[in-house]
């Protein structure tokens, strides 16, 4: 038997209770779809944040020749 018409036979049978193969896969799918579109929509916002999260810990949002040391700002770049 090919699991195809294994698959028609199990759908077809009659009282049968609970959720099917076909639903749970509707389900699966659903949830891909909505993650999917929940990384496509947040990517940039969460791009830039970890960006600046990275360049602040790695330091490179902050000069190293800095001509006037005390006009740093709180992101620790250089105000001229």
């Amino acid at each position: 038997m090919t699991t195809w018409t294994h698959l028609k036979a199990r759908l077809e049978r009659a009282g049968e209770r609970g959720a099917g193969l076909v639903e749970h896969l509707f389900v699966v799918g659903l949830i891909a779809i909505v993650c999917m579109t929940a990384v496509t929509f947040f990517g940039n916002q969460n791009n830039e944040s970890v960006q600046k999260s990275a360049n602040a810990i790695n330091g490179v949002a902050a000069p190293v020749d800095c001509p006037a040391p005390g006009q740093i700002n709180e992101d620790g770049v250089c105000e001229m």
